[in-house]
């Protein structure tokens, strides 16, 4: 089989597989086996950079040392493919942050009796409810509102130890 790209099209290719190989490696180690298949298809179309005619965009070198094609400094730096991680970076941290808090304030003791008696989806709705406030407290003030309160465990509602 053989497909054929412009060079407009291979670049936007070249930046597709940049973000995907970031995603994998910030998923799993750069050497993970399970992974080895896209580094793989990654090397074949580094290499053919060349070939395509975009050398002179400073994408990727050869590295002696590794054996491999890396992303050059300025593409990885410079290019419009980090400003799409960054934001996607963005995003996920105050959505793992929402989440989180979320499942913590679930998990207290007295919305644990309270979950007990509910069904599956009004348990779901309350917990979108949680992750709302917190979304709307990000998006007001960031992280600004946010601290870190230490429990003494002996006052805390779930401990087991007699107050």
């Amino acid at each position: 089989m053989k497909i054929d790209f412009t060079k407009e099209e291979f670049r936007n290719l070249l930046d597709m597989v940049f973000i995907a190989s970031w995603v994998l490696e910030n998923a799993e180690s750069p050497q993970a086996p399970k992974t080895k298949k896209y580094r793989d298809l990654e090397q074949k179309l580094y290499a053919y950079v060349k070939k395509m005619g975009l050398e002179d965009e400073d994408l990727v070198e050869y590295v002696d040392e590794f054996k491999s094609y890396i992303p050059t400094s300025p593409y990885e730096e410079g290019s419009e493919c980090r400003a799409y991680i960054d934001k996607y970076e963005s995003e996920i941290f105050w959505d793992d942050l929402a989440d989180i808090l979320s499942e913590r304030d679930m998990n207290n003791h007295e919305n644990l009796l309270r979950l007990k008696t509910m069904t599956p989806r009004e348990q779901i709705r309350v917990k979108l409810d949680i992750e709302e406030k917190y979304h709307m407290e990000f998006v007001e003030n960031g992280l600004q509102n946010l601290y870190i309160v230490k429990i003494v465990p002996a006052m805390h509602p779930t401990s087991k130890r007699k107050h």
